[in-house]
């Protein structure tokens, strides 16, 4: 009885799958990068150099331990050489059985990712053969893994400003919705007002800590008599702008009369389309010039609105209570004043402040 014989061949080029593992190749004298390595070759990244097609050198494979380099002769046939793509391609020929062994246990030691040590190298050469030789690593080269940890801290890295990202957009979304600022705001006191009693150039004008009664303003008439107004407290008084032997009108506020007890406090100009929002009593913050940010405050005093206000007038005047807080030291300065009437206000306000660390401004 005839039977036909199949016969089936595998295809030289790739018999052995090709990995990524880390290796270097040194050929004459020059140490290149692996792209990938099998058992039965090895692609080099050789940049500009190039190698003829066909031609058998001696190379030498230096594998990276724990700690030491297995350097392996081996010999292989350039199979294509390009500058185009800065790679050759290398086939091994003629490995002995020892080197071939030797390949097979550390490709294995990988694949299963095992932690190979230089005296498991050492121990399986001498059993196999006197080819493999062992060195310690230069303090210059890279070590195994260290391109592990950089993508790993990489990845960290991303995942960080992508959550930080995704904050500062959940911020942004709230500040949209439930955030709004004053147009202007300024830390103020609370003040008498001293008024010009006549027409006339000022010839007497007291500041700073007064006594009740003391003369503090006198205004010289067009008719040669001298007014003047005498404080009606013991407080200090403060310039509003007239100073002496300038001419002011009557009516004019030429001194501020602050007791010794007023309290600083914010007073805020908000858009009048934000009056509704206001007696649903936000959460108030203040930033100061020098980047303190005050949160324990709320709102004193609400606006009044009259038909006259109304229809003359865009913004409302809103007080600030600073709480706990003593700004005599910037009254005069600006100040930025947000009202939240949003569900979350702690956590969206320590969502911006993480978020301001991390992103840029």
């Amino acid at each position: 009885m005839n039977m036909s014989i199949v016969s089936f061949e595998a295809d030289e080029q790739r018999q052995h799958a090709r990995y990524k593992l880390p290796l270097k190749c040194v050929i004459d004298q020059h140490r290149y990068s692996s792209i990938d390595w099998s058992l039965g070759g090895v692609g080099v990244a050789t940049g500009d150099a190039t190698f003829e097609e066909g031609q058998v050198l001696p190379l030498q494979l230096q594998i990276p331990l724990d700690g030491f380099d297995m350097m392996l002769p081996v010999k292989a046939e350039v199979r294509h050489s390009s500058v185009e793509t800065g790679r050759t391609g290398f086939k091994f020929v003629g490995t002995s059985p020892a080197a071939q062994r030797m390949l097979r246990y550390i490709h294995d030691s990988y694949i299963s990712g095992e932690l190979v040590e230089g005296n498991d190298i050492l121990d399986f050469a001498r059993r196999a053969s006197g080819e493999v030789k062992l060195r310690p690593r230069k303090s210059g080269e890279a070590v195994p893994g260290a391109g592990n940890f950089r993508k790993a801290v990489g990845i960290v890295a991303t995942l960080v400003l992508s959550l930080a990202l995704a904050a500062f957009l959940a911020s942004s979304l709230y500040t949209r919705l439930w955030v709004f600022e004053a147009d202007s705001a300024v830390v103020t006191v609370d003040t008498v007002p001293v008024l010009a009693p006549a027409n006339g150039i000022i010839t007497n004008l007291v500041t700073g800590p007064v006594k009740s009664g003391e003369r503090i303003l006198t205004v010289l008439t067009e008719s040669g008599q001298s007014t003047s107004v005498v404080a009606s407290c013991d407080c200090t008084a403060e310039p509003i702008g007239p100073a002496v032997d300038t001419q002011i009108k009557v009516g004019a506020q030429v001194l501020g009369l602050r007791h010794a007890d007023a309290k600083p406090h914010v007073v805020a100009m908000v858009d009048r389309s934000h009056l509704m929002a206001l007696y649903k009593a936000p959460h108030v913050s203040v930033d100061l010039p020098q980047g303190t940010v005050l949160h324990d405050v709320a709102v004193s005093q609400l606006p009044k609105v009259s038909e006259q206000s109304a229809a003359t007038s865009d913004r409302v005047a809103v007080k600030i209570d600073l709480g706990g807080h003593d700004l005599t030291a910037e009254i005069g300065t600006p100040a930025v004043v947000r009202f939240d009437n949003g569900p979350w206000f702690g956590l969206n306000q320590w969502i911006a402040d993480m978020t301001g660390r991390i992103l840029p401004k």
